[in-house]
C-alpha cells in the first residue's frame, strides 16, 4: 500500500512540474560588483578644493585638461557641479565660459567629439548663458543648415537670455543700440540718396544763375563744387549725408522734409541710446565683484543678497542682525576677508552694546 503511494504521488509530481517550472520564469540575473569600478566612483579628487572658490575652479580646470579619458573628465565634472551647489554657486557663468573657452579650443584644434562634450559641460554649468547658445547655434548651423530647427531654436534662446539676463543685457544693449544707430544712418542716407537723383541738376541750375557767369564750364564745376566740396572737406561720411540732407530740404516737398526731418530725429535719438547704453556697459563692467566666482541666483551685488547691504548699514538694533546675514553669505560664496570684516563689525558692535 505504501509503495503504491509513492507511485502515485511521484506520478502527481511529474505532471505538475511542468507547470510549475513554467510559472518561475526564467532565473533571476545575477549581479556582479566590480571592485575596481566601485572603487573608481567613489574616489573623489579633494585635494583640487582649495580655501578660494577662484582657484578651486583653476585647479578643476587643469585636473580636466590632464584627465586621461571621458570618464575621468565626467567625474571632475561632477565633483565640480557638486562643488559649487554646495557653496551656493549655481549658475555658475565663471564655470560655463571657463569650459566654453575649452569648447572653442577643441574645436580648433579639430577635436569634433571633445567640443561637443564640453560644450554640454558648459550647458550644464549654467543652461541659459547666451555665449554658450552661440556656440550651440553655430556647430548646428554647420553641422545642419542655416534653416535647421536645432539653429534657430539655440539662435533664439541666446537673443532672450541676452536681453532677459542681469549681467549680460548691458551688451545686448549696446548691440541694439549700435544696429539701431546704423539702421537711422542707412535709412537717412537713402533720403539723401533719392533726393540726390532728384534735385542735383535743380541745384547746379541755381548756383549757375547765382555766379551770372557766361561761361558754361565754369559755372557747370561751380555746381558741382558746390554739391560735393564741403562734404569732401569734412572727410566723413557721417557729414557728407548730413550735408546732403540739409542741402535739399531747401528743394523737397514737405512730405519729403518730414520724411528727412524724421530720419535726422531717429539718427540723433539712436546716437543718445548708444552712447547711454555704451555708458551702461562700462559702468557695469566696472563694478566691483564682491563674489569671487558669480552666481546669477545668489550674486553679492546683484541677486536676492544685494538687500542686505542697506539693511546692514542701518544703525538701528537689527542692523548688526542683518550684517552677521551678509557675513555668512559673503562666507558661502567664498568671500573671506569680507565677510571677516563684517564679523568683526559685529563683535565690536554687540561689546559696545553690552
Amino acid at each position: 500500500m505504501t509503495r503504491r503511494l509513492r507511485h502515485l504521488a511521484a506520478a502527481a509530481f511529474l505532471a505538475i512540474a511542468p507547470a510549475i517550472l513554467a510559472q518561475q520564469g526564467p532565473p533571476a540575473p545575477t549581479i556582479h560588483l566590480n571592485p575596481d569600478e566601485v572603487r573608481k566612483q567613489l574616489s573623489t579628487h579633494e585635494e583640487l578644493v582649495d580655501v578660494n572658490n577662484e582657484t578651486t575652479l583653476a585647479k578643476y580646470v587643469q585636473a580636466f585638461k590632464a584627465a586621461a579619458s571621458p570618464d575621468d573628465q565626467a567625474q571632475l565634472v561632477q565633483e565640480l557641479q557638486d562643488f559649487l551647489v554646495q557653496h551656493g554657486l549655481s549658475p555658475s557663468p565663471d564655470a560655463a565660459e571657463a569650459f566654453l573657452q575649452m569648447a572653442l579650443e577643441a574645436r580648433g584644434q579639430g577635436k569634433s567629439d571633445l567640443f561637443a562634450r564640453t560644450i554640454a559641460y558648459a550647458q550644464a554649468f549654467d543652461p541659459g548663458s547666451p555665449a554658450v547658445h552661440l556656440a550651440l547655434a553655430r556647430d548646428a548651423r554647420e553641422a545642419h543648415g542655416l534653416w535647421s530647427p536645432t539653429f534657430l531654436f539655440e539662435s533664439m534662446a541666446a537673443l532672450l537670455d541676452a536681453f532677459v539676463r542681469p549681467a549680460s543685457r548691458p551688451i545686448a544693449m549696446a548691440n541694439l543700440a549700435l544696429w539701431a544707430r546704423m539702421a537711422g544712418l542707412l535709412l537717412l542716407a537713402a533720403l539723401s540718396l533719392l533726393m540726390f537723383f532728384k534735385y542735383n541738376s535743380l541745384l547746379r541750375h541755381d548756383v549757375q544763375e547765382w555766379l551770372g557767369s557766361t561761361e558754361a564750364k565754369w559755372t557747370r564745376a561751380a555746381g558741382w563744387i558746390v554739391l560735393f566740396f564741403p562734404s569732401l572737406l569734412l572727410l566723413s561720411g557721417y557729414w557728407w549725408i548730413i550735408y546732403w540732407a540739409a542741402i535739399f530740404l531747401i528743394y523737397a516737398r514737405w512730405p519729403e522734409r518730414v520724411a528727412v526731418l524724421l530720419a535726422i530725429a531717429a539718427v540723433v535719438a539712436s546716437g543718445y541710446f548708444a552712447l547711454g547704453a555704451e555708458q551702461d556697459l562700462f559702468v557695469s563692467g566696472a563694478q566691483p565683484q564682491w563674489s569671487n566666482l558669480r552666481s546669477y541666483g545668489n550674486r553679492i551685488d546683484v541677486g536676492p543678497d544685494r538687500a542686505l547691504e542697506d539693511r546692514a548699514a542701518d544703525d538701528s538694533m537689527l542692523g548688526p542682525f542683518y550684517k552677521l546675514i551678509l557675513a555668512n553669505r559673503l562666507m558661502l560664496h567664498g568671500s573671506y576677508l569680507q565677510a571677516e570684516r563684517l564679523y568683526q563689525e559685529v563683535d565690536k558692535s554687540e561689546g559696545g552694546r553690552t
